[in-house]
This record gives C-alpha cells, sequence and structure tokens, in this order.
C-alpha cells in the first residue's frame, strides 16, 4: 500500500475505512451475542465514518478542512501513523509525526482561544 502522508485525505481515508471495518466486525459480534441495542451503536458508528468518506471522496481538499478545525484529529491521526507496521508507510510516518509536531498540536489543545479542549 502506498500512502503519501503529504496528503490528509490519503491519511485520513485509511483511518476512517480502518475505524468503518472495526465497526462493523464488532457489530457483528454483538449481533451473534444478540445485543441489538449495542449493535446499532456500531453500525451507527460505521456510517458516521462512511460520510466523511463520501465527502472527501467528492472533495478531497474536505479532509484539510477537518483536520484543521480539530487539533485532536491531528493528533490521533498522527498518532495512528506512528504504529503502523508496514515499513514504506513507517519511514514516513517518521517524518511527519515528530515529537515538535505533536507538542504544537498538544499547544492549541491547551489554548482556550483555540476552541478544542481536552
Amino acid at each position: 500500500m502506498n500512502v503519501n502522508l503529504d496528503k490528509n485525505f490519503e491519511i485520513l481515508d485509511i483511518d476512517l475505512v480502518a475505524r468503518t471495518i472495526s465497526n462493523i466486525q464488532a457489530a457483528a459480534i454483538l449481533l451473534l451475542r444478540g445485543m441489538n441495542p449495542q449493535t446499532q451503536a456500531m453500525l451507527r458508528n460505521s456510517l458516521e465514518s462512511l460520510f466523511a468518506l463520501v465527502a472527501i471522496a467528492k472533495n478531497p481538499s474536505f479532509a484539510d478542512k477537518l483536520i484543521a478545525q480539530h487539533p485532536r484529529a491531528q493528533k490521533r491521526m498522527l498518532l495512528n501513523a506512528q504504529r503502523w507496521t508496514a515499513p514504506e508507510l513507517q519511514e514516513q510516518a517518521k517524518a511527519k509525526a515528530t515529537d515538535e509536531r505533536l507538542k504544537e498540536i498538544e499547544a492549541a489543545l491547551q489554548n482556550p482561544e483555540s476552541g478544542c479542549y481536552m
């Protein structure tokens, strides 16, 4: 898999697809155990991810807008990138997900004027 970490929509696409698959798998397990309300909640989470995926597919710059508005999303995206196991992606992730960048994001989260709170 070749992901360009300079393109936020590619990173966000991977994150959203992985989240959608994980939520659907969890929903299947919950359904098999007869936990219908919990199954519906997991499927709702899957739909939220799919809505974002469709918006990004229609307009890739939408990913930039989503990320720019949410320092927490930036932090999560960078931390997720650090956990990638594919060797070709690890090197790209190390270049982008630096401690300095994470500190910048933490500062934005601590700043009440940013509108984001931990």
